[in-house]
């Protein structure tokens, strides 16, 4: 049995006293990945007091098999709504508000009017932001998968190919060096189109000494990473300027990294630097953002934000200026909080 499963469960259990709530209805990707170590497309956890349940159809047989003693592993090729009633009459079960539809919702709302339905997504979202050792573990080598990948690139010449073939490149060392998938739709723009935040790969040529911007990421057994790098081929007096105060916004918010500092500090400190030197109408986005199964968790790294950093969480820490019409730079990084401040994963 895998330990760390049962670990993660025994905490999902926890929040039945907590929440005083009967039962759980878990249909995420996010709850099946963390809670049963499962990455198929189909699937349902469902708990209630003293008993735990795995749906999953018969394309997964397979990939179910450890779950065997964690769960009471069922596969079904239709609706288990007569199961449920014949498991609970009435009371409260939890469900994900943020990945159950609207309609999903007054369907099960129709059916089991016995059942009053409360969303516990953001009690979910802190424990899938608290990463174990096994997380951690996982999202290191996806780092190792994503740092192999970025000195390939590195050690490539593309001038004079396109950004979609430099982004089919990063995808290819992405993959050869073991990331399952891409976390998110890698963004790679050069020259002026740099500038344009979250811009994706066009078939624009990339010139002779034009700046590269590579925002990418790898998974390894589900956990992910998210990085930024720049990539500058000639001497430029202005870009490296900036790159330079980036630098700095990025020394002042690790500063601040530890548990119990509130996020909206860390977002001020890296606005404040850019405002020091008269950047600050250049950063349009937030400072950074928690990642794990999902790239975007909590806690958000911004100035509108009222949560506290925790040990355990991972973030990003991505200040960026851009300049329209000549060039953008970001610098993302990736952490670990610890008891005693932080440890950065990103050392590339």
């Amino acid at each position: 049995m895998n330990q760390y499963l049962e670990e993660r469960i025994k905490q999902l259990e926890s929040l039945f006293e907590r929440l005083s709530i009967n039962g759980l209805y878990l249909s995420s990707r996010s709850s099946a990945k963390h809670f049963a170590d499962f990455h198929g497309s189909s699937s349902l956890i469902l708990l209630f007091e003293g008993e735990r349940y795995f749906f999953t159809d018969p394309r997964y047989s397979l990939q179910v098999q450890h779950l065997e003693n964690l769960f009471n592993v069922k596969i079904v090729s239709g609706s288990i709504s007569g199961f449920i009633k014949d498991k609970f009459k009435k009371g409260i079960i939890g469900l994900e508000g943020d990945a159950v539809t609207l309609n999903q919702y007054n369907t099960l709302v129709d059916e089991f009017k016995k059942i009053n339905f409360v969303n516990v997504s953001d009690s979910l979202n802190l424990l899938f932001s608290i990463k174990d050792s096994e997380n951690i573990f996982r999202i290191k080598e996806a780092i190792k998968i994503a740092e192999s990948a970025y000195k390939s690139i590195l050690e490539s010449d593309f001038s004079g190919v396109s950004e979609k073939e430099a982004e089919a490149k990063l995808v290819y060392f992405l993959r050869h060096f073991g990331s399952t998938e891409e976390p998110f739709n890698p963004i790679v723009t050069a020259g002026s189109r740099s500038a344009d935040i979250h811009g994706s790969a066009s078939s624009n040529i990339i010139k002779p000494g034009e700046n590269i911007l590579y925002d990418f990421g790898a998974v390894f057994k589900g956990l992910c990473c998210d990085v930024t790098r720049n990539i500058k081929y000639f001497e430029n007096d202005e870009y490296f300027k900036v790159h330079e105060i980036i630098e700095l916004a990025v020394n002042s918010a690790e500063k601040l990294i530890k548990p119990g500092i509130k996020t909206a500090e860390i977002d001020k400190a890296v606005r404040e630097v850019f405002r020091e030197y008269e950047f600050e109408n250049y950063f349009n986005h937030s400072t950074g953002h928690g990642f794990g199964y999902e790239v975007h968790q909590i806690p958000r790294i911004s100035i509108k934000s009222d949560e506290i950093l925790r040990t355990g969480q991972t973030i990003t820490i991505e200040p960026g200026i851009y300049l329209p019409g000549k060039f953008g730079i970001r610098i993302e990084n990736n952490y670990l909080i610890t008891d005693n401040g932080f440890e950065k994963l990103t050392n590339f």
